[in-house]
């Protein structure tokens, strides 16, 4: 499951809620294992997931979600599935139904859980849960203003709660599947990368390479998120993948993002086409002293802040002075939500055993290149260990 119940529990109990309501298509996945396409897509069909203290959770899909619900009904775990609306699908009278057709039709026909809006949907699933004056945390963050207000309207007697950010800090903590998901992504990233690295050499394109990551990180199930990566002086910005051809010298940066059954994989690293320069191997050397430092402060306890200022610290004095300034982040927390929360100044986040967080040490100067060092760790009791093995290094790859 990657919904953290008893962390569900304890934050609506600090809280002071009967219940949560996840909307943003991200939070409505972790709550329910829900993997449709229909929030992610349409603006008028939201999916949303009530989860109350007692966990007997409530679905609440367009009805237009009925085939998806039918086929992958076993993998949402909550008990109740309700819709809004009305159906576009047909069938004869005289229909011998087999057993996939079965279970649309029930869903179809399950006026019972059925209502005209979504906003009356939830004021009907409450009522049925004797939630009518209840405290309910809401999630702000799928909704629009409009559809937001159409619910407080349907719901007149409910005492609603900001919830985003109650619903971050319970997903911070991750689940046995949710590190079987980010494993296998991290995993799956890392050799998608590989397959780019084995074809860099002079006179290759950045689209080529773009598009030989896009190629195989759909051959393992995944879709490309980004591909922030680039050669030569170019490599000192953020300029999209073009037709800059690398040559011999050049370093070849790579920041690599990529998803896997709803949870995001982030990886990054650099090369050179030939021998390393003295400068470049000493800005590698400065960025290494950096993540050492930022890696042995993740630990609970620690906070956000403090493996930002290890890292930044240690930077400046192994010689880039204003490097502080230059990074405001030096990572950031990540799961189902791909960037959350930042590893930054000022985020008293403090880590906690089962936290996955992408720490990277990157340094772009414009006018002649960039580099990238980027782990993905769990958070343990005593410290960390990397999500899946692997050592950065300043590769050299024949020119």
């Amino acid at each position: 499951m990657l919904l953290n119940k008893p962390r569900a529990i304890a934050y609506m109990r600090q809280n002071g809620l009967d219940a949560l309501i996840a909307t943003h298509p991200n939070h409505v996945t972790y709550a329910t294992n829900y993997g449709g396409h229909s929030p992610r897509i349409y603006l008028d069909r939201l999916v949303l997931a009530i989860v109350p203290y007692d966990m007997k959770a409530a679905l609440l899909t367009p009805i237009g979600d009925a085939p998806y619900l039918a086929e992958d009904r076993a993998s949402i775990w909550v008990p109740e599935i309700w819709t809004y609306g009305t159906s576009k699908i047909t069938w004869p009278d005289d229909l011998k139904p087999d057993a996939d057709e079965r279970r649309i039709i029930d869903i179809l026909q399950d006026r019972d859980r059925n209502a005209k809006s979504l906003p009356d949907l939830v004021a009907r699933v409450l009522s049925v849960k004797g939630m009518n004056k209840a405290v309910v945390g809401l999630d702000e963050s799928g909704l629009s203003v409009a559809v937001y207000e159409k619910i407080l309207k349907a719901c007149p007697n409910v005492a609603f709660r900001p919830a985003m950010d109650i619903w971050r800090d319970i997903e911070l903590i991750k689940t046995d599947e949710e590190l079987d998901r980010l494993r296998k992504g991290a995993v799956a990233n890392g050799e998608a990368v590989g397959t780019v690295m084995n074809q860099v050499r002079e006179g290759i394109s950045e689209a080529e390479l773009m598009q030989a990551y896009r190629v195989d990180v759909a051959r393992r199930g995944g879709a490309l998120e980004f591909w922030n990566s680039a050669g030569g002086r170019r490599s000192g910005g953020f300029f999209p993948s073009g037709n800059y051809r690398l040559r011999k010298g050049d370093l070849f940066r790579y920041d690599a993002g990529m998803v896997l059954n709803h949870y995001h994989a982030d990886t990054g690293g650099v090369c050179v086409l030939g021998k390393p320069t003295k400068r470049q191997r000493e800005i590698y050397e400065t960025l290494q002293a950096g993540m050492e430092a930022a890696l042995a402060t993740v630990r609970p306890g620690a906070t956000y802040e403090d493996v930002w200022r290890a890292g930044v610290t240690a930077v400046k004095e192994r010689g880039i002075p204003n490097y502080d300034v230059l990074r405001s982040d030096l990572g950031h927390g990540i799961g189902i939500e791909p960037r959350e929360p930042s590893i930054a100044k000022g985020n008293r986040t403090v880590l906690e055993a089962g936290m996955v967080v992408n720490v990277e040490v990157p340094y772009y100067e414009i006018g002649y290149g960039g580099f990238q060092i980027e782990y993905t760790l769990l958070v343990t009791q005593t410290g960390y260990e990397f999500l899946i093995p692997g050592k950065r290094e300043l590769l050299a790859v024949d020119a």
